[in-house]
């Protein structure tokens, strides 16, 4: 039976084994994965905000890639993240590969400040390639997302909570009026 994959919004490859390895691999690297956003930029300053991914991914590729006839494929494998946000000026503004060394966790860094308009959250997306071939097998992996909820910090925090007060207020009884609440 195929693999099913949790809905990340990854797009999914044609090739069905690539597929299958997406599946195998990607929910283990996105609930593996960190992505660090530091507070100077959530609160409109620049900073350094950076992904570390799982250690146990070449192990995990290797692994997977090894029951569907992927072994020489998975010999060498690398690792693409590209950080996005509306919002924000980026550096580097684009692509950033690494070579998975085993019990080695990737990681990659950007420079991030706050530009001009509304800022949404910051989006990494991590590609993995294959490339023990040519031309080397290149999926999606993960999409990380840093909510960012102290950017409005003119938003009142609202309480998190049930109210008797308020569901009594809005309710309207047939026959009945003037009830004091």
């Amino acid at each position: 039976p195929q693999p099913s994959f949790p809905a990340t919004g990854l797009p999914v490859p044609t090739d069905p084994k690539l597929a299958q390895l997406q599946a195998a691999v990607g929910g283990e690297v996105a609930s593996g994965s960190k992505l660090t956003v530091p507070d100077t930029v959530t609160k409109g300053q620049a900073g350094q905000v950076s992904l570390s991914l799982p250690q146990t991914l070449l192990a995990t590729i290797q692994r997977e890639a090894a029951k569907l006839g992927l072994t020489k494929a998975a010999k060498k494998s690398e690792v693409t993240a590209t950080l996005s946000g509306s919002g924000y000026e980026i550096t580097p503004n684009g692509p950033q590969t690494a070579k998975l060394k085993s019990g080695e966790a990737a990681a990659f860094n950007w420079q991030v400040k706050p530009g001009a308009g509304e800022r949404g959250p910051l989006k990494a997306e991590v590609d993995a390639s294959l490339a023990g071939v040519k031309p080397p097998m290149t999926f999606s992996l993960a999409s990380i997302e840093q909510a960012l909820a102290a950017v409005m910090p003119e938003a009142p925090a609202k309480k998190k909570g049930f109210s008797f007060q308020s569901l009594l207020s809005k309710l309207t009884i047939p026959g009945m009026k003037d009830v004091a609440v």
